[in-house]
């Protein structure tokens, strides 16, 4: 198995994405948008231990490493945005991919979380975004035209930036690829 953010915030959208590829290449003009988080710079992504599991038995795994789980796939949807743009412009492909922060939005997940973690989103709440604002760069990428020309590059606010990326970030998104593939059996 894979350490559950993982799998839930990478190899499923990792997946997905790859199963609606033709779909998207039939399309006039097919994009795919990957919602990462600034939170990728958070993360310690080792390709040999992708659950952390060499951290498990820290007294800091429960508090430390959800934050480090969480930051390995916000960065796997980075490396994910990048290995897939070369793909597609390796065989001359009309489909576009962008990576995005929404930002830190004004929605009910924190009431799963426990009572410090809501407490600290409570006080968070002034720097927070509706729903809405949350929403625009994620629309702005998957629709507007001025955009075309920056397939495979990283948005906040609309606005393209430069996402935290790890040392040999093409050799390290393109195993990312392969064992991603091995991990959802898709090939």
């Amino acid at each position: 198995g894979f350490e559950l953010q993982f799998g839930v915030n990478y190899l499923g959208h990792f997946l997905l994405t790859n199963l609606l590829l033709p779909q998207l290449e039939e399309a006039e003009e097919g994009r795919v948008v990957n919602v990462s988080s600034m939170g990728h710079r958070l993360n310690i992504l080792n390709l040999d231990d992708l659950n952390c599991e060499r951290y498990s038995n820290s007294r800091l795994y429960p508090i430390y490493y959800k934050w480090v789980q969480y930051g390995n796939s916000k960065i796997a949807q980075i490396l994910h945005t990048i290995e897939l743009n070369k793909r597609l412009r390796e065989r001359d492909s009309k489909v576009r991919v962008y990576a995005l922060h929404p930002g830190m939005i004004l929605t009910n997940l924190f009431q799963y979380v426990n009572v410090i973690y809501w407490l600290m989103y409570l006080l968070l709440t002034f720097l927070c975004k509706s729903v809405q604002q949350g929403a625009a760069t994620s629309v702005f990428c998957a629709i507007h035209p001025s955009v075309k020309n920056y397939s495979g590059g990283f948005f906040k606010d609309c606005k393209t930036m430069r996402p935290t990326l790890p040392r040999k970030t093409n050799e390290k998104a393109a195993r990312l690829w392969e064992i991603s593939e091995e991990l959802v059996r898709e090939k």
